[in-house]
Order: structure tokens, then sequence, then C-alpha cells
């Protein structure tokens, strides 16, 4: 027998051989509605998340359409370069007022990272340069310093608005 369940909007599998869903005490934890019930020869019990409609999306950047990033490429169409950057390795120019360059990895770049939710930068400082305050609502920063020193930090959301510092 195997049983589809539709629970928090993903489809669980329950395949084991058994007489009906009120036998089987891991469906009935797995969900307490049968969405699919079909006959079945299988002896054994398996459980899965539902699989990802494809398992990657290349950004059309061409397009005017934008749904969760930007539309997908063709798969067929998918080539090397759309997964990666050169470039990161070379130091930036930092003759500016700011005393910074940044160089970006995200999705306008590396068109593969599409939907994904992942970007990174290098950002080269020369003495005394800086990154102006901004702001990455919902965001993760992860810092390497490769050489010299750096202040870094951030300011708490709460009310109290609190600075929070480290020199690395």
């Amino acid at each position: 027998m195997i049983v589809n369940y539709l629970r928090f909007a993903r489809v669980w599998t329950c395949e084991i051989c058994v007489k009906s869903v009120e036998d089987c005490s891991i469906c009935k934890e797995v969900a307490s509605t049968p969405v699919k019930l079909e006959d079945s020869e299988k002896s054994q019990v398996k459980l899965e998340e539902w699989t990802p409609l494809q398992d990657f999306c290349v950004a059309d950047t061409d397009s005017s359409v934008r749904v969760n990033g930007f539309v997908c490429r063709n798969p067929m169409m998918a080539q090397a370069s759309d997964f990666s950057l050169t470039g990161l390795n070379l130091p930036g120019d930092t003759s500016n007022p700011l005393g910074s360059a940044i160089t970006p990895a995200t999705v306008a770049q590396i068109p593969g990272l599409n939907t994904l939710g992942i970007s990174m930068v290098r950002i080269d400082y020369a003495p005394w340069g800086l990154n102006p305050p901004h702001i990455h609502p919902r965001a993760t920063k992860i810092f390497t310093v490769l050489e010299g020193t750096l202040e870094v930090g951030f300011v708490t959301s709460n009310l109290e608005n609190r600075f929070i510092s480290k020199v690395l």
C-alpha cells in the first residue's frame, strides 16, 4: 500500500505493507488525512520530503519578470560559466574617497545562484578605508581578514540600538 499525505504543504510518502491506514501507526503519526491511497506489494517503510522541481535555476537576466529572483533559463542551456566567477583573487582599486573596493559575487555575476539566497563580496580596504553604514535585513555576514586588521560591527534592531563591534 502506498499512502501519500499532505502535511505542512509538503507531500510525504509512506510505503508499508498493511491492510489499511488505520493499522499503520507510522502513517497515523505522519498525518491524519490521507490524500491518495493505492495498493502495492511493498513491504518497506519510506518517508521522504518532496523532490525539488529542478536542481538549479540559472537566471534569465534579460527577462523583466521577477519571481523569487529572476526567471529561470532553459536548464539545457546551462553552462559551467553560469556557476563560476573569476577575479575574486584580484585586489580592487581602493584609490577613491572611501578607500575601499567591493567585488560582488551575486546572481548578477553568477547566474546559477538565482533563487538560492547566496551571495558574497570581496572588499579591499586601503589604510583607514571604510564601508559606509548600510542595512541587510535578515542577512548573514561572515568576515575573513587575510591581512591587517578590520573593525567590524552591527547595530541591534531592538529598541536599544546597541552597537556591537570587534577588531578582526
